[in-house]
């Protein structure tokens, strides 16, 4: 996390704005998230890649949502099963079984793709 936030702060406000809006979200929580350690920004943007849902999309999605996905993975309890199903290439097949932001991820990759 230390590091994470130092990297952080040696962005400029423009990068920071272009990363979090590739996020879908604002530079608050942006910062938040990463501020909150423990991975689960990683986790988020790496389910939605596994769900298809593009960068572009992301940018055009409600900020309140994508805040509170990511809540959600910083509370999850499932993160070593999340990890594991992310490195293998089937967490978006099997989010259902342990992902509790699987209905809105499959809800926005409908939408988009």
């Amino acid at each position: 996390t230390m590091r994470e936030a130092w990297e952080l702060n040696n962005l400029t406000r423009e990068q920071i704005d272009a990363l979090a809006r590739d996020a879908g979200m604002n530079s608050h929580d942006l910062r938040d998230a990463v501020m909150a350690g423990d991975d689960a920004f990683k986790r988020y943007l790496a389910m939605m890649d596994q769900y298809g849902i593009s960068t572009d999309h992301r940018i055009n999605m409600a900020d309140p949502l994508m805040r509170d996905v990511v809540r959600v993975c910083q509370n999850c309890q499932n993160k070593n099963h999340c990890d594991d199903e992310l490195a293998s290439g089937t967490a978006a097949e099997h989010a259902g079984q342990f992902c509790l932001n699987a209905p809105v991820f499959s809800h926005i990759a409908n939408r988009v793709n």
